[in-house]
C-alpha cells in the first residue's frame, strides 16, 4: 500500500470528513433558526438574500458623498443605505429617530476613545420607514445600534481569532514553547491565502448590511477558526489520548466552531462565503499539519 493511500485511510482523515459534514449541518441549522428580535422596526431578510447579486456595492470608505444620496435603495421594502457623508447625516437625524434596542453596542464602543476614529471612518446608515440603524466597523466586525442577545454573542465570537493569536504570542514570549510558533505561522499563511490571494481573485462583495468595505469571499474569520481547529485536532489525535487532550479540544471547539455562524448572523458574510471559508480552513489546516509532521520526522532522522 502506498504512503498516499495510508494517509487517505488514516483515522484523522476519516474524522476530518465527518467533521466537515458536521460544519455544514451546523451552519445550515443555525441559519434556519436565525431571527432578529427587532421591536422598533420591521426588517425583511430578503434584502440580505438579494443584495450583492446584480448589485454593485460602493467603496464605503473612499467614496466622498457631497449630497445626501443613498448608495442603494430597496424600493420594495423602502429601505435606503447611506455611506459616510460630509454633512454628517444631520438631515436624516432631524427627520428620523434612531432605532432602539435593549443592548446598544455602539454606545459601549463609542465610550472608548481608541475606537472613535475607526467608527467615524466606517459609519454607515440604514434608513427604515420609522427609524435609523447605525452600523460601524470595529476591527473587521460590524456593530450596530440594534443589537439583541444573539448579535452580541456573534460579535464577541468575531473577535475570538484575534484574541487567540494575541494570547499565543504572549504565551510564546513567556514559555518559549515551539508549538506556539505553529499557530503564529498558521495565522500568517491563512491571511495570505484567504485575505490576500483568494479575496482579490474572486472579488465577491459582502452583504449590504455589513459596514466592512473589503471583499467577502471567502470568510477569513471562518478560515482562521477551522484551520486552527483542524490543526489542533490532528495534533492532539497524533499523541497519546488522555483527558487533557479531550478537554483541550472541547474548549477549542466551543471557541472556534461557532465563528462561521457568527459571521453570517451579523451579516458580515453570506452563508456561501462562510462555508467556503470553513472549507479553505479545513484544507489548509490539514496540509499544514502533515507538513509539520514531515518536518519533524525529517529533523529526527
Amino acid at each position: 500500500m502506498s504512503s498516499s493511500s495510508k494517509i487517505v485511510k488514516s483515522t484523522p482523515c476519516i474524522s476530518i470528513i465527518n467533521y466537515l459534514v458536521l460544519i455544514f449541518v451546523l451552519i445550515f441549522m443555525i441559519k434556519g433558526t436565525r431571527s432578529r428580535n427587532d421591536n422598533s422596526f420591521t426588517y425583511n431578510d430578503s434584502v440580505s438574500n438579494n443584495r450583492g447579486y446584480g448589485i454593485t456595492k460602493n467603496n464605503l470608505r473612499s467614496r466622498k458623498v457631497n449630497s445626501l444620496e443613498p448608495i442603494y435603495t430597496d424600493s420594495a421594502l423602502n429601505i435606503k443605505y447611506f455611506a459616510k457623508s460630509d454633512r454628517n447625516y444631520q438631515e436624516l437625524y432631524k427627520k428620523h429617530p434612531l432605532c432602539e434596542e435593549k443592548y446598544n453596542l455602539v454606545e459601549k464602543f463609542r465610550s472608548m476613545r481608541i475606537f472613535k476614529n475607526q467608527m467615524d471612518k466606517s459609519k454607515k446608515l440604514v434608513l427604515f420607514d420609522t427609524c435609523i440603524k447605525e452600523m460601524y466597523e470595529i476591527l473587521y466586525v460590524t456593530i450596530s445600534n440594534t443589537s439583541n442577545v444573539l448579535s452580541i454573542v456573534a460579535t464577541v465570537y468575531g473577535y475570538v481569532p484575534f484574541i487567540f493569536i494575541v494570547m499565543v504570542v504572549l504565551a510564546l514570549c513567556v514559555t518559549f514553547n515551539k508549538y506556539f510558533i505553529y499557530f503564529i505561522l498558521i495565522f500568517f499563511i491563512q491571511t495570505l491565502i484567504s485575505n490576500i490571494i483568494l479575496k482579490n481573485i474572486i472579488k465577491e462583495n459582502r452583504p449590504m448590511n455589513s459596514a466592512l468595505d473589503s471583499y467577502g469571499m471567502p470568510s477569513t474569520h471562518s478560515a482562521y477558526s477551522l484551520c486552527y481547529l483542524t490543526f489542533l485536532f490532528l495534533h492532539l489525535t497524533e499523541g497519546k489520548k488522555n483527558k487533557w487532550n479531550i478537554i483541550t479540544y472541547i474548549i477549542a471547539t466551543i471557541l472556534f466552531l461557532p465563528i462561521p455562524w457568527s459571521r453570517v448572523y451579523i451579516e458580515d458574510h453570506t452563508l456561501k462565503q462562510a462555508l467556503c471559508g470553513s472549507i479553505v480552513g479545513v484544507c489548509v489546516g490539514t496540509i499544514l499539519f502533515y507538513l509539520k509532521r514531515y518536518y519533524v520526522s525529517c529533523k529526527k532522522s
